[in-house]
């Protein structure tokens, strides 16, 4: 499936449990960070560097790895031309929001270049209502800058492509505690395909994502009527480098692709509190081998598609160190690997040209992040989560989906799909009662202390539809209803996950009007 950019936000995940458990990737490079596990993709690039947006539903950990469960989102980004172009925007709207945004492009035969620049404001509003927003909170603010540098270099048969991005979000949010935040990233991506003779093509991607987060957290004191209470200093560095190596060739008929997939990943988290100093640091490592065939049968009526991929883990270098108590805490978290094997099998048949009947079987994992293996500490002014070292590798023992895509006229596409998963070890959280907590963890009173663990097991099926109806070239409307059911089938304990998986919506319906 293929988006404009305009419809970043078009629903395409089944369920809340999947949504997750979702792959993002900028020009086949995978974003979702070892220290979190997920992405916000809105503040992770810049919307005026998006040319399109492709989409896999469904389980894709065959081809793609840890956290495609539910799907991957793949953003292509906008590449030089050689011809002299640019563009300049502006956008307002309310709560003060103002969007400005610029790029040029130019090349040669040789090489060709583009840069582009943008900034996004936006104030909040009171999400608080009457007395509950006092009268010392403040509405959010949010400012996002970004530049984006990009090169296409032709070597001969080859090409080079070389990709910058810094973006930057400065965030001031003021309740009972104010917290001024800053987010940096700056992404390094290189791209080199080159055709190995007439029946080889080679592909090599390699990134570098230089990460870090910063936050002044004060206390509101009533005796000065100012946020001036020292809390907290944080910053949190976090590295992600990796390469994607792969091969594809068209041999009898058969499209073949083979590769390799490494990552590694690091983090630290420092806060400095009045009381001492809480701090975290671990490592990710990560390495996998992946193949693909599709070919096709029947006349080319029957197209099939069978992969396969294996995940190598492991996590080491854990550490925790606290001195916010009379007695100094360090903690060394052993060393773990995991390791993971996940087929696919695919068939889509072509009956005429107007309908196609699709079928589908797959396997899938999520490993966990660095975040639930080794973090302890307030999150937020309500909440202390607890680090979990024994985390286990969520896994998604099968999948399958069957269904048929129809087009009667130039006008009409309906599909319809039937799928069904199967998740065990599920990645959830757990309020902990006062007796689990170590004693040498001492939450502020009134914190809930929360934790991730590996769940029971979870089934969820459902029936997916899907209408869309072009009136012209520009003007299109797109109806999707979705009728899921999430069940929890065995589970050792109660935790709010499962709360949250038995209040999810069974009907949900989403209409679109594009031009």
């Amino acid at each position: 499936m293929e988006i404009p950019k305009c419809s970043l936000t078009c629903s395409i995940i089944r369920s809340n449990v999947y949504s997750s458990r979702v792959l993002v990737l900028k020009d086949g490079v995978p974003l979702n960070m070892a220290y979190g596990g997920s992405v916000s993709i809105l503040n992770t690039l810049s919307l005026e560097n998006i040319e399109k947006i492709e989409i896999v539903r469904g389980a894709s950990s065959a081809l793609y790895g840890s956290s495609a469960m539910g799907g991957v989102i793949n953003i292509i980004t906008k590449r030089p031309t050689k011809k002299l172009s640019g563009s300049v925007s502006f956008e307002g709207g309310s709560l003060d929001t103002y969007i400005g945004n610029a790029s040029i492009g130019a090349g040669t035969d040789h090489y060709a270049f583009r840069a582009s620049a943008g900034h996004k404001h936006t104030g909040g509003y009171e999400y608080y209502e009457n007395e509950d927003w006092k009268d010392y909170y403040k509405k959010p603010e949010n400012d996002l800058t970004n530049v984006s540098l990009g090169g296409d270099i032709w070597l001969g048969e080859s090409l080079l492509r070389l990709d910058y991005e810094y973006l930057l979000e400065d965030s001031l949010t003021t309740t009972s505690t104010q917290y001024d935040s800053d987010q940096t990233n700056n992404d390094y991506m290189a791209n080199w395909s080159v055709p190995l003779g007439s029946r080889f093509d080679l592909g090599i991607k390699a990134y570098y994502f230089d990460s870090d987060s910063t936050s002044e957290a004060r206390k509101y004191s009533s005796a000065t009527g100012r946020h001036a209470t020292y809390y907290y200093d944080s910053s949190i560095p976090k590295d992600e480098y990796g390469a994607l190596i792969q091969v594809d060739t068209e041999w009898g008929g058969h499209r073949l692709s083979l590769g390799s997939d490494l990552k590694w990943a690091e983090c630290e988290s420092e806060y400095a509190y009045a009381e001492g100093d809480r701090n975290f640091s671990g490592k990710q490592d990560f390495y996998s081998f992946f193949v693909n065939d599709e070919f096709a049968m029947a006349q080319d009526r029957l197209t099939l598609n069978v992969g396969v991929r294996y995940d190598s883990w492991e996590n080491h270098s854990g550490e925790f160190y606290d001195t916010t108590t009379d007695s100094m805490i360090t903690i060394d978290y052993p060393d773990k690997s995991e390791d993971a094997f996940s087929p696919r099998a695919g068939a889509a048949y072509k009956v005429n040209d107007k309908f196609k009947l699709r079928a589908s079987f797959a396997t899938g994992f999520k490993a966990p992040s660095l975040y639930d293996l080794y973090k302890s500490g307030p999150h937020g002014s309500t909440r202390f989560d607890l680090a979990n070292p024994d985390l286990e590798a969520e896994t998604m023992t099968w999948s399958y989906d069957v269904g048929f895509d129809a087009k009667p006229n130039e006008h009409l596409s309906i599909n319809i799909t039937f799928y069904q998963s199967r998740f065990k070890d599920f990645l959830g959280e757990k309020t902990l009662s006062a007796d689990e907590v170590p004693s040498y963890f001492t939450p502020d009173e009134g914190m809930a202390v929360i934790q991730s663990v590996n769940l029971g097991r979870v089934d969820i099926y459902g029936v997916e539809a899907a209408v869309e109806y072009k009136f012209d070239s520009q003007w299109s409307v797109f109806v999707n209803h979705t009728y899921n059911v999430s069940t929890i089938e065995s589970y050792p304990i109660f935790v709010t996950f499962f709360r949250k998986i038995a209040e999810e919506p069974r009907f949900l319906l989403h209409m679109k009007l594009f031009y």
